[in-house]
């Protein structure tokens, strides 16, 4: 099992890391959990998820939200972030090992690969 706490971790192709204590404010899209999990990302190919599965009895709380920054002329950005506040959160995937999460903000970045006649595309699962 991984610890997330001070190094950008992998877990497919995903990267989390360690980023200072951002909140969601202003534009902002909260995720919410569906059926007792908290999915980060889903595989395009196999189906498998990047999640978190949320505990109903006290555990850590576990906020996935997108930030949304417009800077002028050249349009909008977003980043997304993990926030994990009262405890550690494992986040689980069937064909990658385990990552635990301690309380902080993570920015999750998304593996990208560059192919000559279509351009930047993410890579998925």
């Amino acid at each position: 099992m991984t610890n997330a706490a001070t190094l950008p971790v992998r877990q497919g192709d995903l990267v989390f890391r360690p980023t200072s204590d951002r909140q969601p404010t202003g534009n902002v899209e909260v995720k919410q959990p569906k059926n007792g999990r908290l999915v980060i990302a889903e595989g395009e190919v196999t189906g498998h998820t990047h999640g978190f599965d949320i505990e109903e009895d006290g555990g850590p709380e576990i906020t996935f939200f997108t930030q949304r920054e417009y800077s002028g002329r050249r349009g909008s950005t977003e980043r997304q972030y993990i926030r994990v506040v009262g405890g550690t959160a494992t986040l689980t995937h069937d064909e990658h090992g385990e990552i635990e999460f301690p309380e902080g903000t993570y920015e999750v970045l998304f593996q990208t690969e560059y192919e000559p006649k279509v351009g930047q595309r993410r890579v998925f699962d």
